[in-house]
C-alpha cells in the first residue's frame, strides 16, 4: 500500500497525473471519441472527466 501511495504522489508531482484523473472512475472500455479540442479520448467518460469548464463536446464517435 505504501508503494502505491508513493507511486501516485510521484506521478502527481511530475504532472503525469492530475487530481481530476485520480477522482474520475471510467470503465476500461476502448470506444474512442474525438473531442471538440481535436484530442482523442479512450471513451466518452474520459472526455467528460477532462471537461473541466464544460466547453468540451464529442465531435465524432471515432478517433480524431
Amino acid at each position: 500500500m505504501q508503494f502505491i501511495a508513493f507511486l501516485v504522489l510521484s506521478l502527481l508531482s511530475m504532472g503525469a497525473l492530475t487530481t481530476a484523473q485520480l477522482l474520475c472512475k471510467c470503465p476500461l472500455i476502448l470506444l474512442p471519441v474525438c473531442g471538440s479540442n481535436g484530442i482523442t479520448y479512450k471513451n466518452a467518460c474520459h472526455l467528460k472527466c477532462a471537461n473541466k469548464d464544460g466547453s468540451l463536446t464529442i465531435s465524432k464517435d471515432v478517433a480524431c
